[in-house]
């Protein structure tokens, strides 16, 4: 069997490291502070200008109901794309890019509910932390995505 690698984008949300699959990427921004909209969803900062339109930027941090850092030097905007749909994300700061293979990504356990397994991917173990892998697209519902459009 071959040994699968993926290149992954390593961050921070609070306290915790995540991940997720670098090909989702478009490109990492500079923070800058969105425009609010109102009646959008809680975990809608705004928008900001990016190219010839608007990019929705999200607080990963309030959709998964945790604390959050305050702004700062390292924060980034990651844009998120997947055919037509794009959406920024913001970071407390961004790590590295680092080659994994799947054999060394642990399945999630069963601890976690059953809604964030759809979207966590796994676990990774590196200098003596764990990075939690995220499949950034399924975070959102159907739904949520077409509110985001």
């Amino acid at each position: 069997m071959m040994n699968s690698e993926r290149k992954i984008l390593v961050f921070e949300l609070g306290t915790e490291k995540y991940a997720i699959d670098i090909a989702r990427v478009e490109r990492i921004l500079g923070y800058a502070k969105p425009t609010g909209l109102p009646d959008s969803d809680k975990f809608v900062e705004g928008v900001i200008d990016y190219e010839t339109g608007v990019l929705p930027v999200i607080n990963l941090c309030t959709k998964f109901n945790m604390p959050g850092k305050q702004v700062g030097s390292q924060t980034k905007i990651v844009v998120i794309k997947e055919e037509d749909f794009k959406i920024g994300i913001i970071v407390d700061a961004v790590y590295e890019v680092i080659d994994v293979s799947q054999e060394s990504i642990d399945d999630v356990p069963a601890i976690t509910k059953v809604n964030s397994r759809t979207y966590i991917s796994g676990l990774l173990k590196r200098d003596k932390s764990i990075v939690i892998l995220l499949d950034i697209l399924k975070i959102f519902s159907d739904d949520e995505k077409q509110k985001l459009r």
